[in-house]
């Protein structure tokens, strides 16, 4: 009859990669909430200027009639 220790290692193995792998999931999920908030900031910004710029062209408008 198999020993418990020869019966639960190949549990531990399988656990041991179950966490390997949690933590690359995890790792991915930092990247892309890192990449979306980046990409937020640049629509942001993006937007920004464009309201600014319409701003500064609707009170152009405004002074020169």
């Amino acid at each position: 009859m198999a020993t418990l220790a020869a019966r639960v290692s190949p549990i531990k193995g399988v656990i041991d990669r179950m966490d390997e792998r949690l933590g690359n999931l995890g790792q991915g999920q930092r990247d892309l909430r890192t990449e979306m908030r980046s990409n937020f900031r640049w629509i942001q910004g993006i937007t920004i200027a464009m309201w600014v710029t319409i701003m500064g062209a609707m009170i152009g408008a405004l002074l020169a009639s």
